[in-house]
């Protein structure tokens, strides 16, 4: 079974800043510079996704995250690892910005942009079924081209792995039909709905409850025109 989910969308949320930014940055680097073609929505919220990919994508990431520094200030950016990439946020003008970046797959790097001044729609709930076991966010949903997503988070009180059995356990009881594609990555299907699931371990915070020991995300996807519960 093949599932081909919006990942990267999901996880980009950006500002309405200098398109040129990307390029700027990349000014003498050995990447190649593109934009994702086909409508992206997040939050009913239309985005525009630019790609960087070759071997100069960690220094381009460098480049990103110190003009960032130098305009909003050091602590203005937050940097985490999640599911094979690593993401670098920060808060400016009132508005928020994302980029992603991987050394896997010859080094990929995606940047996105929006105006997060205009109103949200309400967020829709995945219909695969939450385990009571993690404390689940608020929903992220949006569009790719002809496919409606929704992303939520679930932060749990067991181990990586396990949390993902148990997820997977849900996901069967209710008819959906799965496979796991690493210890910490499955998928799943039910009709024409899709569904990643990708987990991974906590890292450590002073002051993080204890029982916050692992993250689990998962990310539904569905035709447009399909309905989410």
């Amino acid at each position: 079974m093949s599932v081909k989910l919006p990942v990267a969308a999901c996880l980009c949320a950006a500002l309405d800043i200098d398109a040129h930014e990307l390029q700027d940055a990349a000014r003498g680097l050995p990447v190649r510079i593109e934009e994702i073609d086909g409508e992206v929505e997040v939050n009913g919220l239309p985005i525009t996704i630019s790609r960087a990919i070759g071997s100069g994508v960690p220094a381009l990431a460098d480049r990103l995250i110190t003009l960032w520094r130098l305009e909003s200030g050091r602590d203005s950016v937050q940097i985490i690892d999640c599911c094979g990439w690593t993401l670098a946020s920060r808060l400016h003008r009132a508005a928020s910005q994302v980029v992603q970046w991987r050394t896997t797959a010859g080094g990929e790097l995606l940047w996105s942009t929006t105006d997060l001044s205009r109103a949200e729609m309400a967020a829709p709930m995945p219909t695969a079924p939450l385990v009571s076991a993690c404390t689940w966010t608020t929903p992220i949903h949006g569009r790719v081209e002809s496919r409606l997503f929704v992303q939520v988070t679930g932060r749990c009180n067991r181990d990586a792995s396990p949390a993902l059995d148990l997820m997977v356990g849900r996901l069967a009881g209710d008819g959906w039909h799965w496979q796991r594609s690493s210890p910490l990555v499955a998928h799943a299907e039910r009709g024409a709905v899709q569904v990643q699931l990708m987990a991974s371990p906590s890292p450590y915070r002073p002051g993080k409850p204890m029982d916050e020991r692992s993250s689990v995300v998962l990310i539904e996807s569905r035709p447009l025109g399909g309905v989410h519960r």
